[in-house]
């Protein structure tokens, strides 16, 4: 049985308050989440925690699982948060391994995607609607808090891979790649239903031209004219359940 941690000066808290930042995650290829319902989430799809942690004043948790939480101070609670409220939940797991992408297959693809909440809006898009494929080229870390909290629980069950835009390039066999732009493509009606790669762009600057030569479809959601553009992950949703087939 663990000591409960009472003071933000203890090694394991240290070491979980460089979680917060992408290069902890990195050196210990671990992630911290926070919130009975995300953390529920995890452990519903399988997924083994490191360590839990729960604030000393809450009642535990139904769930053998939690039986084994380390208890922790009100203060420690909040050092290790990121949100600005800490729950008093949380719950530390492995960075899985890269996934293998079935090309074939199609799902989504995000370019740059700079938003955090851009980002996990989308993963949980793509899970609602059947995409459980999830490349991201370049953009934010998926294990930031941000992005976990967004995805309410998605990102444990999709497949996430990262690539670079000279790897994509290298890829000779896979589902068309449907880059979603402002102008200039087709309307969602004017598709087939097939496997295919929803492609969204980052949120200032599009699909990159490297992305968009490899893109041999285009789609453009028909707006009001006095509307110039969606946020990236409503138009991304969009075209998501315009393809799903759920």
């Amino acid at each position: 049985m663990h000591e409960p941690l009472l003071s933000t000066a203890n090694g394991t808290v240290k070491r979980l308050v460089r979680l917060h930042k992408a290069s902890g995650r990195r050196d210990q290829q671990r992630f911290l989440l926070e919130g009975l319902r995300s953390i529920e989430a995890f452990f519903q799809a399988g997924w083994v925690p490191h360590a839990i942690y729960l604030r000393e004043d809450l009642l535990v948790p139904e769930g053998a699982v939690w039986s084994e939480a380390r208890t922790m101070s009100s203060v420690v609670a909040n050092r290790i948060s990121q949100a600005s409220s800490a729950s008093g939940y949380a719950a530390e797991f492995a960075i899985p391994e890269q996934s293998s992408v079935d090309w074939m297959q199609g799902g989504l693809l995000l370019d740059s995607i700079a938003d955090p909440g851009n980002c996990g809006t989308l993963v949980r898009s793509a899970l609602a609607f059947n995409r459980l494929q999830v490349v991201l080229v370049g953009g934010v870390d998926v294990w930031n808090h941000k992005v976990l909290q967004s995805s309410m629980g998605a990102l444990a069950r999709v497949q996430i891979a990262h690539i670079s835009t000279e790897e994509l390039a290298k890829v000779t066999a896979h589902a068309p790649l449907c880059g979603l732009f402002i102008d200039n493509g087709q309307q969602p009606e004017d598709f087939m239903k097939k496997s295919r790669w929803v492609v969204v762009g980052n949120e200032a600057n599009g699909i990159c031209s490297e992305v968009e030569m490899l893109c041999t479809e285009r789609l453009t959601l028909p707006m009001h004219a006095g509307c110039e553009s969606l946020n990236a992950a409503v138009a991304g949703s969009i075209a998501l359940y315009h393809f799903s087939n759920v």
